[in-house]
């Protein structure tokens, strides 16, 4: 692989900007005990946040006949019939 050479002041200006960025923030972390993080929620406390929040929704599907998002949308392998039978499972309009 051939790298431009006008290219590599920029890598390792990248490398050594995220290498001192790196240090810096570990360096923060580490010296910290645990109790300056926050103390662990309780039951009680994590169900009343979660009685407070809107009822969730949303959900990701992929069909069994794609092995990604980006094939369930393909024209060679958008397969309708397995999408209706699957979203049916879910909603309960298939057996």
């Amino acid at each position: 692989m051939k790298i431009n050479r006008k290219l590599i002041p920029v890598l390792v200006f990248a490398l050594l900007f995220h290498l001192f960025y790196s240090c810096k923030t570990n360096k923060k972390t580490a010296d910290k005990e645990p109790s300056e993080f926050g103390a662990v929620w309780s039951s009680e406390k994590a169900q009343d946040w979660r009685k407070n929040l809107p009822w969730l929704r949303g959900s990701d599907f992929i069909p069994s006949c794609a092995i990604n998002q980006l094939e369930m949308w393909q024209k060679e392998t958008f397969d309708s019939v397995t999408i209706d039978r699957e979203l049916g499972w879910v909603y309960g309009t298939t057996t």
